[in-house]
C-alpha cells in the first residue's frame, strides 16, 4: 500500500513538473516570439520535447466551412494528418475536432480503443503509438480560430489537474493570438496603435505568470497584474523600482542574478531561487531586450511560482527517506526476531527442566519476560517499517487506554494535566493492539502539542450506537454497537479548512523539521484497516476532540488460563523443519524432539524440497520460514504441495508485506507463526495442525 502511495505521488509530481515546464516555456515563446506560424511551431516544439507527448499540432479553423487545417505540427506522425484530410485539407477531422469547435471546449479522450467517434482511424491511431488524446480550443475575439491537439502513448493519460493546465495553456496561446491578430491588424494604422496597446496591456495582464519589464539599470518600467500584486509594484517611476529590492528583498543584485547574467552572455537565463521576504520558491526567467541596432535595451522577467512545485519535490524525497528507513529497520526487527525466538525458546526448555522450588526459576522467569518486552520493541519496529503482521485479536478497550495512559503520563510536560474517564461497561473488539497502541500515541502526542502553554488532556472510553443519523450527518459509516476511545485537548484548535486537511498525507500545521505530516493519515489508515471511523470537532481557540469508532465484539474475550509445561501435548509424527538461521533450526529440533516427533532439518527452502523428496511418504507436517534464502518458505511449500497435494504445513515469520504470501496463506487455510515463538505455542499449534 505505501509502495503504490509513493508511486503515485512520484507520477503526480512527474506529471505537474512536465506541464508546468510547458507554461513557462510557451510564456516565454508568447513574450519572445511575435510572429503567429513561428508562435505555433514553438508551442507544438515544446509539447513534444518538455510536454513528452508523442505528437502535437495546431490546425486554424476556416470561417466558411468550419473545417480545420493543419499549419505546423511536431512529433511522430508517419503521414497522419494526411490520412485524415483530403488533398485540400478541407475535409473534418475524427477525432474530436469537431465537438471542439462547435462547443469552444476542450475534448479528451483516454482511450481511442474504446471511443466510438475514433473507429474510421483507430487503427492507423494504434499504429503509430497513439492511446490518447486531448484537444483544445484556440479562441480570438470568443470565436474558435484554430484547435490544438496533442496526442499520448498510454491511456487514461489526461487527468483532472492535467487538462486544467493545458487549458490555461490554450488560454495563454488565445490570448496571444489575439494580441498578434489585433497588432497586425493595426500596424498600418498610427490612429489605433493606442488600442493595440491596450489590447497588449490585456493580454499582458491576463497571463498568469509574473512578467516585469526592466531597463539596463534595473529599474522595474513595466509590470503585468500578476507581478504587481506579489510585489507590489503599483506605482513605477517612484526611484525605489529596482528588480533586486522586489524580487530578492536585497539593495543588490545577488549572487547568481539572471539579469547580470543575461547582459553579460545576451542570452535568456533561468535561475530558481527561494526568496524568504516573500516566502516563495520563484523561478525568473531573464530575457534581454534588444532595441533597432540589436543593442541590449534592457531585460523582461518572466517568472513563476514554483513553491507547490518545491513542496511535492521535498515530499518526494521524505518519503523515500522514509522508505528506505523502513526497509532498514524491517530487517533489524526481522534478525532480532530470530535472536529473540532463540532466547525465549531456551529460556522455556530451562523453565521446564527445573524445580517449581529452584532458586533460578525466578531469574529464567525474568529473562522471559524481557525477551516479551523486546518482542513489543520489534512490533514498534515493524509498525514502523510498514512490514507487521497485523495480528487482530479480541481485546479490552479499557486496558489499552489504560496501558498507555501509563507510558504517555511520564512522556507529556508537566504542564499538562492528563485525565481519564473509563466506562465501566465491556469494550471488547477485534484489533491490532500494536497498531491501537500507536493511534492512540499519536493522538495523544498531537494534543500535547497543540498545548504549547499547558492545559488538560482527557482520554476517554464508552459504548455506542451508530445509527442512520451518523451516516447522514459524515455521509459515511454503518449502523451497529461500538466502542469509542475520545481524546480530548484544551489547546489552540483548529479553523474549519485546516480541520478538512488533517488526514492528507504529508498535511501538517507544525513548522519545518517538527512534523512530517503522516501521524493522521496513519491513523487514518489504521482505523479504516480496523472496519472503524475517526471523526474530529474543534474550533480556534477551543480545543480538539477526536473520536475513534471501533465495531464492538459480538463476544466477549474469554479469559483462558496459560498452560503448565505439562499440558503441552507431543506426538511421534515426523516434521521437516526449514529455517535459515542455524541457532533457531537447532533450539525447533531440540524443543520436538524433546517432545518426542522425528524432525528432518533444512538449511533453506531448496533444501527443504530436496529433503522432502527423499523422505516424501514419512514426513506428515512442515514447519517452514517465511523468509529464507535461494527459496522462500512460500515456494518451497507450492513445489512440495505438487509433489503431494494437502501436506500440512506451518509457516513462521517476523513479518512479511508480500499480498501475494498473504493470500496464499488464507488459500489454502495454513496457520501463521508470529516470531518470536515460545515453545508452548510452537508446540499448541503443531498438536492443533496435526489433529484436524
Amino acid at each position: 500500500m505505501a509502495a503504490h502511495s509513493h508511486k503515485e505521488a512520484d507520477e503526480k509530481i512527474y506529471r505537474l513538473n512536465r506541464v508546468y515546464a510547458m507554461q513557462s516555456a510557451v510564456s516565454r515563446a508568447i513574450v519572445h516570439v511575435r510572429d503567429r506560424d513561428k508562435l505555433f511551431d514553438e508551442v507544438c516544439r515544446i509539447a513534444v520535447e518538455l510536454g513528452r507527448f508523442r505528437m502535437a499540432w495546431i490546425g486554424d479553423v476556416s470561417t466558411e466551412t468550419s473545417l480545420v487545417k493543419p499549419v505546423t505540427k511536431c512529433g511522430f506522425d508517419e503521414g497522419y494528418l494526411n490520412l485524415i484530410h483530403t488533398a485540400g485539407g478541407e475535409s473534418p477531422l475524427d477525432l474530436g475536432q469537431g465537438p471542439t469547435i462547435r462547443t469552444g471546449t476542450h475534448v479528451v479522450c483516454n482511450d481511442i480503443i474504446a471511443e466510438p467517434d475514433t473507429v474510421a482511424l483507430r487503427d492507423e491511431a494504434l499504429k503509430r503509438g497513439y492511446r490518447s488524446y486531448a484537444s483544445f480550443p484556440l479562441l480570438v475575439n470568443a470565436n474558435v480560430t484554430g484547435v490544438v491537439t496533442v496526442y499520448a502513448d498510454a491511456p487514461g493519460f489526461f487527468d483532472e489537474e492535467e487538462v486544467r493546465l493545458l487549458d490555461e495553456l490554450s488560454l495563454d496561446i488565445s490570448f496571444a493570438l489575439e494580441f498578434l491578430e489585433k497588432e497586425k491588424r493595426h500596424k498600418k494604422a498610427d490612429e489605433l496603435a493606442l488600442q493595440a496597446r491596450l489590447d497588449w496591456e490585456e493580454t499582458f495582464d491576463t497571463i498568469t505568470d509574473m512578467i516585469t519589464v526592466h531597463d539596463k539599470d534595473f529599474n522595474v518600467i513595466r509590470a503585468n497584474k500578476a507581478a504587481k500584486k506579489l510585489l507590489g509594484l503599483e506605482l513605477l517611476g517612484t526611484g525605489k523600482d529596482k528588480c533586486y529590492q522586489h524580487y530578492h528583498g536585497s539593495e543588490c543584485p545577488p549572487e547568481g542574478c539572471p539579469s547580470c547574467l543575461s547582459l553579460v552572455s545576451g542570452k535568456p537565463t533561468t535561475v530558481e531561487f527561494f526568496e524568504p521576504h516573500l516566502n516563495l520558491f520563484l523561478e525568473i526567467c531573464a530575457i534581454p531586450r534588444h532595441d533597432a541596432r540589436n543593442n541590449i535595451s534592457g531585460l523582461i522577467h518572466v517568472v513563476r511560482d514554483i513553491t507547490e512545485q518545491k513542496k511535492l519535490e521535498a515530499q518526494l524525497r521524505h518519503a523515500q527517506k522514509m522508505e528506505a528507513l523502513g526497509t532498514l529497520t524491517g530487517g533489524i526487527a526481522h534478525d532480532f526476531n530470530n535472536i529473540l525466538t532463540a532466547i525465549v525458546g531456551y529460556a522455556n526448555i530451562i523453565k521446564l527442566k527445573i524445580r517449581q522450588d529452584d532458586p533460578v526459576r525466578q531469574f529464567v522467569e525474568q529473562i522471559v519476560v524481557s525477551t516479551e518486552r523486546a518482542a513489543s520493541l520489534t512490533q514498534g519496529l515493524l509498525a514502523f517499517s510498514r512490514k507487521v503482521v497485523v495480528n487482530p485479536q479480541p481485546i479490552n478497550l479499557n486496558e489499552s487506554v489504560e496501558r498507555i495512559e501509563k507510558l504517555m503520563g511520564r512522556l507529556i510536560r508537566e504542564n499538562i494535566v492528563l485525565k481519564t474517564a473509563f466506562t465501566g461497561r465491556i469494550t471488547t473488539v477485534v484489533a491490532d493492539s500494536s497498531q491501537l497502541e500507536q493511534v492512540l500515541m499519536n493522538l495523544i502526542t498531537n494534543a500535547s502539542d497543540a498545548m504549547p502553554e499547558g492545559g488538560t488532556l482527557t482520554l476517554s472510553t464508552d459504548l455506542t450506537e451508530l445509527g442512520d443519523e451518523f451516516i447522514t450527518a459524515h455521509g459515511y459509516g454503518k449502523t451497529g454497537a461500538y466502542a469509542t476511545i475520545t481524546v480530548t485537548d484544551t489547546g489552540l484548535g483548529m479553523d474549519d479548512a485546516t480541520r478538512n486537511r488533517i488526514f492528507e498525507p504529508f498535511f501538517t500545521t507544525k513548522e519545518v523539521g517538527k512534523g512530517t505530516g503522516l501521524g493522521l493519515s496513519i491513523v487514518y489508515g489504521i482505523v479504516k484497516q480496523h472496519n472503524g471511523y475517526i471523526v474530529c470537532t474543534s474550533k480556534p481557540q477551543q480545543g480538539t476532540s477526536f473520536v475513534v469508532y471501533l465495531p464492538l465484539a459480538k463476544a466477549a474475550l474469554q479469559g483462558s488460563a496459560s498452560k503448565e509445561a505439562a499440558s503441552f501435548k507431543g506426538g511421534t509424527e515426523t516434521i521437516l523443519v526449514a529455517e535459515d538461521d542455524p541457532e533457531i533450526r537447532r533450539l525447533m529440533k531440540t524443543i520436538l524432539t524433546d517432545f518426542g516427533y522425528t524432525v528432518i532439518i533444512a538449511e533453506n527452502g531448496a533444501d527443504a524440497v530436496l529433503k522432502f523428496r527423499e523422505n516424501k511418504d514419512t514426513i506428515n507436517l512442515l514447519l517452514l520460514d517465511a523468509v529464507m534464502p535461494v527459496k522462500d518458505g512460500n515456494e518451497a511449500y507450492e513445489e512440495i504441495q505438487n509433489m503431494r497435494p494437502g501436506v500440512k504445513a506451518v509457516f513462521m515469520s517476523g513479518y512479511n508485506s508480500n499480498s501475494a504470501f498473504r493470500k496464499s496463506l488464507a488459500e489454502n487455510k495454513i496457520e501463521l507463526l508470529l516470531k518470536p515463538v515460545t515453545p508452548g505455542m510452537l508446540l499448541s499449534k503443531i498438536r492443533e495442525v496435526l489433529d484436524r
